[in-house]
């Protein structure tokens, strides 16, 4: 690599650099990669904007788990959940397709959207495109009216707490740092 760069430096084009390269010996998927240089990987592809909005959505989601996520007003009493517990709860339910527990697909969603975008740059824009997705999956927790109580499948009232709000906000503030260029896009424009 610092011999490609002592070429650059002297002024020699890179179609006679490869050339040089080639005639010495090195294979060509070397060359390529020796010509189009070290390529950042994890998140130091993002500019500084992406990973702030990667810190703040990290914060909000870390924030939604200690606040309230939703009170159930059964016949015995009111019992409120913290967002910690609406998500292992999710993580249990998850095969219930139905009502507002099919919500928590949003976050294996937009994980597998930031591992897509973030460190298979083959993937493109493919990552950012199913995180999209989670948000409209996560808004229908906001939707919540009702709960199981138990096994029985009987039902009672549900108010959404602030816990929600703030984890579909995390949820955005990640799908707008994904929809940032990288550095490199963001070098060819």
């Amino acid at each position: 690599m610092s011999h490609v760069r002592r070429l650059r430096a002297q002024g020699t084009p890179d179609l006679e650099i490869e050339h040089q390269l080639l005639r010495s010996g090195w294979p060509r998927p070397l060359v390529r990669k020796a010509l189009r240089g070290v390529q950042p990987s994890g998140l130091r592809r993002y500019t500084v904007p992406a990973v702030v909005l990667f810190a703040i959505s990290a914060l909000l989601f870390v924030v939604g788990l200690v606040l309230p996520a939703y009170e159930t007003l059964a016949p015995d009493g009111p019992s409120t959940n913290l967002g910690a517990q609406a998500f292992f709860l999710g993580a249990l339910y998850f095969w219930w397709p139905v009502g507002w527990w099919a919500a928590w697909w949003a976050n294996p969603l937009i994980w597998f959207g930031v591992i897509l975008r973030t460190w298979l740059p083959r993937a493109g824009i493919a990552g950012a495109i199913v995180a999209t997705a989670a948000v409209p999956l996560g808004l229908v927790a906001l939707t919540a009216r009702t709960t199981y109580l138990n096994e029985n499948l009987d039902e009672a009232p549900v108010e959404v707490g602030p816990a929600a709000y703030v984890w579909v906000a995390s949820l955005l503030f990640a799908v707008i740092a994904l929809w940032l260029p990288h550095r490199r896009e963001a070098a060819a424009r």
